[in-house]
């Protein structure tokens, strides 16, 4: 026997690999911790995409009450033409004017607010005329506003000037306004107030966008475009109600719509998630009086 042979090697047990049970056992704890990581992860994405629809409907539901809120105080005495569960019509002015003098037969000079810059014929429905009393009202006479105007800028104001109204660098502010001298039936004359009215809608109706869910729209309704969608994200809960005298009522018809005293709003938001996320949902709810 050589000396090599004599002398096997030995093989200490830090020169070794990993044994087979030892390898299985690094595996399923690395699997493990992978999984783990994994579940924070997918906890944490879902908690922050729910974060994420939440802002965005509790957005949705105050953009609709603060829409509302801004054109609701507006509204003219007997200014609802429609209040239904999921929409109302209303008559919002575009312009004011206040007679200065009397241009003879059925027509009046007035002072508008803004001039004739003001008024989109294209929108306007009608003219109304105020009558003081108590309560205050409006009568309110569809029809094409262009026929109504007369002269405008130095003959009205001219006329004005005569009566005794100042009308210096306010040329462009005076409009003569055409058969006004009795509308609704009432003699109409210099110190009476008029108002070149549109009818602006708000309807809650299916989304385009957010073809799941229902959306708030507004726009002009009298003269045939389409709605516009304002907001998206709404549920089929969100809608309308209106109070005459100290009843509230989901629709209101007839000549009752001119005693509506307050519109409440119910602004209920939704975003779906799908899948095993949550929904998130948020209801604003509002109160506004009608005329300021």
């Amino acid at each position: 026997m050589s000396r090599r042979d004599a002398h096997p090697r030995r093989v200490h047990g830090s020169e070794g690999g990993f044994t087979l049970i030892e390898a299985i056992i690094a595996v399923t704890i690395g699997t493990l911790i992978v999984l783990m990581a994994s579940g924070v992860f997918m906890v944490q994405s879902d908690f922050y995409d729910f974060l994420v629809r939440q802002s965005r409907v509790q957005d949705n539901a105050r953009t609709v009450v603060h829409f509302v809120r801004e054109l609701v105080p507006t509204i003219p005495a007997g200014g609802v033409v429609v209040a239904s569960d999921d929409r109302f019509v209303v008559r919002r002015p575009q312009s004011l004017a206040v007679a200065c003098a009397d241009a003879g037969g059925n027509d009046l000079h007035t002072l508008m607010t803004n001039g004739i810059e003001s008024i989109d014929a294209s929108k306007a429905r009608g003219v109304g005329a105020y009558t003081e009393g108590v309560p205050p009202t409006w009568d309110f006479n569809n029809g094409s506003v262009s026929a109504r105007i007369g002269d405008t800028g130095i003959v009205p104001a001219t006329a004005c000037a005569a009566a005794g109204v100042d009308t210096v660098g306010y040329l462009g502010d005076f409009v003569e306004l055409r058969n006004v001298g009795s509308l609704g039936g009432a003699s109409r004359g210099v110190g009476d107030v008029f108002m070149v009215f549109e009818e602006f809608e708000i309807a809650i109706g299916a989304s385009t966008l957010d073809p799941i869910n229902s959306a708030l729209f507004q726009g002009i309704s009298s003269n045939g475009q389409p709605l516009v969608e304002f907001v998206s994200g709404l549920s089929s809960t969100a809608g309308f109600e209106y109070r005459v005298g100290t009843n509230w009522s989901s629709s209101v018809t007839g000549g009752s719509r001119a005693n509506i005293n307050a519109i409440r709003v119910t602004a209920d938001a939704l975003a779906s998630a799908g899948g095993e996320s949550s929904d998130a949902s948020f209801e604003l709810q509002s109160i506004i009086p009608v005329g300021r």
